[in-house]
């Protein structure tokens, strides 16, 4: 697999006033700043968020079909569980 080129994750979304900032769990990097004016804004900031995770879950969702492994589809399940805002937007 080639070397990801992004930030790594995990990543929070953090209100700051009227603004979202996606950031590293560690608080050492913004990635982005966006509006937080309605729910749609704080949606698309927990999706943001979730990016790694998400990710994450699909590269190894992905090996499992190709390899024919049975996993633990937890973490698949806390991806989007958090990329919908259900779980905390803490790291993992």
């Amino acid at each position: 697999m080639s070397k990801l080129k992004h930030k790594p994750g995990p990543w929070i979304a953090v209100q700051d006033g009227n603004d979202h900032n996606i950031e590293t769990a560690d608080g050492k990097s913004i990635l982005a700043k966006m509006d937080y004016y309605t729910d749609q804004d704080h949606a698309n900031a927990l999706l943001m968020a979730a990016a790694p995770d998400l990710l994450d879950a699909c590269v190894l969702a992905l090996s499992a079909f190709k390899n024919h492994w049975c996993i633990d589809w937890g973490d698949l399940e806390r991806a989007v569980s958090k990329a919908k805002g259900e779980v905390s937007n803490g790291p993992g």
